[in-house]
């Protein structure tokens, strides 16, 4: 098999561009520097073995942490030694090869099979494989260059360190040390060569940079002085121009002339700088003040030039001393931003910049700002320099990491250079400090870097979880939440891939368990249930233990919930007043997620966890199982979970701006999933103690709760609030304004819990009775609701909807809007000392104004009810409502003879005010009060429900005043509008429940409605009989009387009216039940809808019933009468074909009641439609002369007769000569 790539030395080049070159078994070489200055270079090593689960990979000799070396400056050299040490824990390992690059250049370096012949890719792979785990490593002798060619080609070679053994071989002949000792310092001397230390050098760079270098001059060390010989001679030789100066530099210049090169750095700062433009130029250059002018004359002529030449490498410590110089004598001989592009482009520039910063500091800015305005990729040389000059500078400069971090940050492009600038150049505390923010906002550029991953996340992975090994070694007690918090970013988001290393070091700061913060250890159990690697094993849940770790975690977060007395587990029955848990942020955490998990929430439990944590949490199905059982086993019981929930405490003020994840949305959650029916825990009196606290506007989370509550309590004994709690709710003022929130949630409870217990066939209401139902101001508060729509829009859907269904007779009226708002305005106006003082007297007076008004109005002197009324109509509404037994006995005494009109009106105007604020207690306690004596012992509140028609039964006298007739037709509607809806409900509920055929739920359906419209149309005719005049006080004549019973007779017909266009069924049965033929005119006039009765004449006529035919001929003419229309025509032509046809038929004696009727009605028609009085008149006289010969017919033969037939004859004859006579005049 031929051999890969064999021989070949690729060039170097980005793991990226590699892949598409590389083949299984090459030897990859990994251009590798380290050091502040970036100029110790060594090679890392690897065999490339193909991809695995689609990712390259590389199996080669390093650490967990990687192979790069990371020296402690700031030690001296020899105290250096012991990194080295690292390679003792290094092992074959299997890792990516994109991972291993990082950022740094790789190549194809197959050079050893020049000598030595390769093995074929699949026997170097095993060989590579087959040492995977092997431990050793001997950076001279046994390194990882050493194992790539072993596998390659079966021989251990390695290049690097044979240099460092000849180094090392030099040391122990040349001073005698231990051979042992000499390779450790070879091996540092190899990766240290040139090294130039800047965390050394960062106090005397201060000093030049603040001006305090002259004053600490003496703190600092000569070796720190060589690099700024070129500053620190230039200066010495333009001040000791001046004598008088020369003897205080003596002590500096006799430092610094001691110094390695310090003579090379004299002789070209004793130039003459002034003259050295003018100069001529010597090619090649002989003295220093050629090579000066050499380089002078390149850097002037590299102003419009992109790039220039600069000496060969071998002058680089020349052009160290060269260029500081120019650029302090000559600052604007070139842009500092063209010098910095050029030196990037070169292998020496980064040194060169980093020589001209030390010596003229000024430019520190300039150069910075500079290097962050290039855009160069990283993998480009400029890119690589551009990231070790900031790198170097930062290292140099601390003060500047934090801006130009944060500049670099916000460049889409130099986002992952921040981060490795940050990972290489901070400290631990630094590092998380600065990134954490950054990687918390995931609009900025960093946070977008997080959810790739990059070689830039890996590397801050690997600085993150060094900082956690370090931490924890140390067992150390600091929080760590920031540390924390990026390390579970990274986890969640970055798509990195964690050893298993690393999971259990994140293991281990997760649970630990000390004493901190609620947010610490929230953020902590956060991520234990939002990192899979954790928690969750997908191969096989169930046979895989928990760590015991999380284990002991859940159990202290067990505690932090626990009361300080623990609960019993018979212990179902829980009161407030008990001992209550720790109420910390951490227990409520605990809490709500233990509740996401059994109500099975999981998008609200992955917002939660995605909230703490600030970053996207994915939780997949299977995983929420692990979770809840993990939950229920090591934490928090079922039992054990309800019980703590009713001891949570109440939300102080709680409103829409309380935000979420409450208390009440934990009970909500639980209500949802039914869990109080398999747990029976009472919530009542936490749920009351809540209701007390809510404020507007009402937070949408209590409706919802309310209402699931009310469905929960119909069906458990366990659950509903108290009645002593609903009583006390609306027990004072309904006016009151503090009491408005509570209230109405209350009201929103007890609508749905009906709503809920009508559903379920409940036939009476189990918790709640009657009276506290008449107790609550329905009408009043919905209109509250309607005049503060921003306050309770959460709730005002869901309490019309309900007060729709079940008390539509309650809804909002335009006057009941009126009052409410006009209520409102008044409990806005401002509050002082001198109002609250007037009403706690008021509150003393109360009841004693209330008796005293009660004696008044009730007894006999007419001048003190008067007055007495008069001021309770001046009193606040709330006031009128606590007066309302009062009001209710003056309505019915004012029946009395002698009352006169005004205080009448007063009744009538307070009733009716009243009825738009308390319908139900008003009208309940009103037909209470109006009954007759026999008919309070007969009648029920609740018969006259089930019954409206029994409210009739009341005092007579009512239908003799029209201000009280009226006040009794809206008590009327009140309960015949409550009998119908209740009506309407069953008929729902039956039809719902009926599991028969269709044709017995439609007969059923039926039933129910004919009952309804039976009853409806009674109080029609009972509305009638009141209109009728002759019925209702027949002995009293007056004139006075009259014009009474016509405005009652009005009232009714106005009553009527809306009846029938309620329901035209009602007006259908009405009409087949027939009104008195006197009052036909009357109600036409006062119910404009029996218009559309003309559409049942045709059918009443075709009924076989005299009664019903003379009165649809009756109705007719009376519609026809009134609204003359092409309609009413056409059914008068129908009904003169209808009594023609019935004078032909042989049993004309049936009819004879028909005709002695209907004929005065025909003869009436001929002067409403004079087309048809040809016709009526051949009708009539047909009619009459068929009476005729009936009666001429009895008398022959001696039949026995009526006088009907002669009366029939009579009455057409008179009504045909009226006839004849009225069109006389006209002819």
């Amino acid at each position: 098999m031929e051999p890969p790539n064999s021989p070949l030395i690729s060039d170097w080049m980005s793991g990226e561009e590699l892949l598409e070159t590389v083949k299984i078994g090459d030897c990859i070489e990994f251009k590798r520097v380290i050091g502040q200055a970036k100029r110790r270079i060594y090679s890392h090593w690897a065999i490339y073995v193909g991809l695995e689960e689609g990712e390259p990979r590389v199996i080669h000799v390093s650490t967990p942490e990687g192979d790069k070396y990371t020296l402690d400056e700031s030690l001296p050299f020899y105290s250096r030694i012991g990194s080295v040490k690292k390679g003792e824990r290094a092992e074959v390992r299997s890792d990516l090869l994109l991972c291993i690059a990082s950022d740094d250049l790789v190549r194809v370096n197959n050079s050893m099979d020049r000598c030595h012949k390769p093995f074929p890719p699949v026997i170097i792979v095993d060989r590579a494989k087959s040492r995977l785990g092997e431990k050793g490593y001997n950076i001279l002798f046994d390194n990882c260059e050493h194992f790539t060619t072993y596998c390659r080609n079966g021989v251990k070679r390695s290049e690097q360190a044979f240099a460092a053994k000849t180094v090392a071989l030099t040391s122990v002949l040349a001073v005698g040390m231990n051979p042992g000792a000499a390779l450790a310092v070879t091996a540092l001397v190899y990766i240290e060569m040139l090294n130039l230390d800047l965390v050394s050098l960062r106090p005397l760079f201060g000093a030049l940079l603040d001006g305090t270098f002259e004053k600490r001059l003496s703190s600092f060390d000569n070796s720190l002085l060589s690099p700024f010989l070129p500053r620190l001679l230039a200066s010495f030789v333009v001040v000791a121009k001046n004598p008088g100066n020369v003897e205080n530099l003596k002590s500096l210049l006799g430092r610094l002339i001691v110094l390695d090169g310090a003579n090379r750095v004299l002789d070209l700062a004793s130039v003459d700088f002034a003259n050295l433009p003018n100069k001529p130029f010597k090619n090649p250059p002989e003295t220093a003040e050629d090579r000066l002018k050499s380089v002078y004359r390149q850097l002037e002529a590299g102003k419009n030039m992109d790039t220039f030449a600069f000496p060969s490498s071998e002058d680089v410590s020349e052009l160290e001393i060269i260029l500081p110089l120019l650029k302090m004598h000559f600052p604007s001989i070139i842009p500092d931003n063209k010098l910095v592009a050029v030196l990037l482009n070169s292998e020496i520039g980064v040194d060169l910049l980093i020589h001209i910063l030390l010596n003229v500091p000024g430019m520190l800015n300039s150069i910075i700002s500079s290097a962050l305005e290039l855009q160069q990729h990283d993998e480009s040389l400029r890119g690589r320099n551009r990231f070790q000059l900031l790198k170097n500078i930062l290292i140099l400069c601390p003060k500047k990491v934090i801006p130009v971090l944060k500049m670099l940050s916000e460049n889409r492009r130099d986002a992952a250079l921040s981060i490795r600038l940050a990972t290489e150049c901070l400290d631990d505390d630094a590092l998380v400090k600065l990134v954490c923010p950054l990687i918390a906002d995931k609009s900025s550029l960093i946070g977008a870097q997080v959810q790739r991953a990059r070689p830039s996340m890996q590397l801050l992975s690997n600085r993150i979880y060094d900082i956690i090994e370090k931490k924890l070694s140390r067992n150390s007690l600091e929080p760590l939440t920031d540390v924390l918090f990026v390390a579970t970013t990274l986890h969640l988001i970055s798509g990195l891939k964690f050893s298993t290393k690393e999971n259990q070091l994140l293991l281990d700061l997760c649970t630990r368990i000390f004493e901190a913060s609620d947010a610490h250890k929230t953020m902590c159990f956060a991520a234990i249930l939002a990192i899979p690697s954790i928690t969750y094993h997908p191969s096989n849940v169930i046979n895989v233990p928990t760590d015991q770790k999380v284990v002991e975690f859940l159990k202290m977060a067990r505690k932090v919930t626990s009361p300080t007395e623990a609960i019993k587990e018979d212990d179902m029955e829980i009161e407030t007043a008990e001992v209550p848990p720790n109420h910390t942020p951490f227990a409520h955490a605990l809490l709500y997620i233990h509740s996401c998990l059994v109500a099975a929430k999981t998008q609200l439990l992955i917002e939660y966890l995605s909230q703490i944590l600030k970053c996207k949490v994915v939780i997949v199905p299977r995983h929420v199982n692990v979770l809840r059982i993990l939950l229920q086993t090591h934490c928090l019981s079922d039992t054990e979970l309800g019980k703590r929930c009713a001891l949570q405490p109440i939300t102080r003020q709680l409103s829409e701006a309380s935000g979420s994840r409450l208390p009440v949305n934990i009970i909500e959650e639980l209500l949802q999933c039914k869990f109080f029916d398999h747990h029976p825990v009472n919530i009542a009196k936490w749920l009351e103690n809540q209701l007390r606290e809510v404020t507007i506007p009402i937070n949408k989370m209590v409706t919802d709760l309310l209402e699931r509550y009310a469905f929960e309590a119909t069906t458990s004994k366990t659950m509903g609030l108290g009645s002593d709690f609903v009583e006390n709710t609306f027990g004072d003022d309904i006016m009151n304004e503090e009491k408005l929130p509570l209230r109405l949630c209350v009201m929103l409870y007890l609508v749905a819990y009906r709503a809920n217990w009508e559903r379920w066939g409940k036939s009476e209401i189990r918790m709640y009775t009657h009276e506290m139902y008449s107790k609550m101001p329905i009408r009043y508060m919905l209109s509250v609701v309607e005049t503060r729509p921003r306050d309770f829009k959460n709730l005002r859907g869901a309490l019309t909807r309900l007060c729709t269904d079940i008390f539509p007779f309650m809804l909002p009226t335009t006057e009941s809007v009126i009052l409410a708002r006009e209520s409102q305005l008044s409990n806005k106006q401002p509050i002082s000392e001198e109002t609250i003082q007037k009403a706690r007297f008021e509150l003393l007076l109360r009841k004693r104004r209330k008796v005293q008004l009660t004696s008044q109005v009730e007894g006999n002197n007419v001048a003190k009810r008067r007055k007495a009324l008069q001021s309770i109509e001046l009193v606040s509404v709330a006031d009128q409502v606590r007066l309302l037994n009062v009001i209710v006995g003056a309505y019915r005494k004012t029946l009395d003879e002698g009352t006169d009109q005004s205080t009448i009106a007063i009744v009538q105007r307070l009733w009716l005010r009243l009825e738009h604020v308390v319908p139900r207690m008003l009208c309940e306690r009103s037909i209470l009060a109006w009954l007759d004596p026999l008919a309070r012992t007969e009648v029920r509140l609740e018969d006259i429900y089930e019954k409206p028609p029994l409210i009739f039964r009341c005092d007579r006298r009512i239908f003799s005043s029209p201000p009280h007739f009226e006040c009794f037709t809206h008590l009327s509607t009140f309960f015949f509008t409550a009998c119908r809806t209740q009506t309407f409900r069953d008929l729902q509920r039956c039809l719902s429940r009926d599991l028969g055929n269709e044709a017995e739920r439609n007969d059923k359906e039926v039933l129910i409605m004919a009952m309804q419209h039976t009853m409806e149309s009674l109080l029609v005719q009972l509305l009638v009989e009141v209109a009728d005049p002759k019925r209702m006080d027949k002995e009293n004549k007056s004139e006075t009387q009259a014009v009474t019973r016509r405005e009652i007779a009005r009232l009714a017909g106005q009553y009527i009216h809306q009846i029938f266009l309620t329901d035209r069924q009602v007006m259908k049965i009405s009409v087949f039940q027939t009104f008195p033929l006197h009052q036909l005119g009357q109600l036409i006039e006062d119910v404009p809808s029996l218009y559309f009765a003309s559409e049942f004449i045709i059918e009443m006529l075709n009924i076989a019933d005299v009664k019903r035919r003379i009165f649809a001929v009756a109705l007719l003419v009376q519609i026809a009468k009134k609204y003359r229309t092409p309609a009413t025509a056409l059914q008068s032509e129908y009904v003169m074909d209808v009594i023609d046809t019935l004078s032909q038929l042989a049993n004309f004696g049936e009819n004879l009641k028909l005709f002695e009727t209907a004929a005065p009605y025909l003869a009436e028609l001929t002067t409403i439609f004079p087309q048809f009085a040809g016709d009526i008149s051949m009708i009539l006289m047909r009619v009459s002369a068929i009476a005729k010969s009936c009666l001429a017919y009895k008398s022959a033969f001696s039949i026995p007769s009526s006088n009907a037939e002669a009366t029939i004859a009579e009455k057409i004859t008179k009504n045909l000569t009226l006839q004849i006579n009225a069109e006389l005049p006209s002819t």
